[in-house]
């Protein structure tokens, strides 16, 4: 498994969230699931250190907090934001999840077997792919 970075558990644990949503084989929501929980705790770690960041930075308008693009702030703002992000996240052991291309359903009426096959958004996918699933 090749050492992840805070990004690449950043970019993919909301993408888990809206994969499970999806309905999948046992097998697979289970593993879903188990990635998720692995990555939780290290999701909500960076995710802390990020809103500190923004407080930071940021200013406060009503309930969100605002770094003009064109404040010295706003260049510290993302040279801080990126250094959290490239950091290498310790020794954190994961299993990839097995996507099928087909799911097999059965017809509800007639009780016919054929197979679905399975669609997600490439912009769901992108930050899973090579890390973290893979497409049998």
């Amino acid at each position: 498994m090749p050492v992840l970075i805070n990004q690449d558990i950043w970019l993919a644990y909301p993408c888990l969230i809206k994969l499970l949503k999806c309905q999948f084989p046992v097998n697979v929501s289970i593993s879903i699931a188990k990635l998720m929980g692995a990555l939780e705790k290290p999701y909500w770690a960076i995710e802390a250190k990020r809103v500190q960041l923004v407080k930071k930075y940021g200013t406060l308008k009503g309930d969100l907090f605002i770094i003009p693009s064109d404040s010295e702030k706003a260049g510290d703002f993302a040279v801080a934001s990126s250094e959290l992000l490239m950091q290498e996240w310790g020794n954190l052991e994961i299993e990839k999840v097995k996507l099928p291309q087909k799911i097999t359903s059965k017809c509800e009426k007639c009780g016919h077997t054929t197979e679905i096959l399975f669609q997600i958004e490439p912009n769901l996918l992108v930050p899973l792919t090579e890390l973290f699933v893979e497409i049998v």
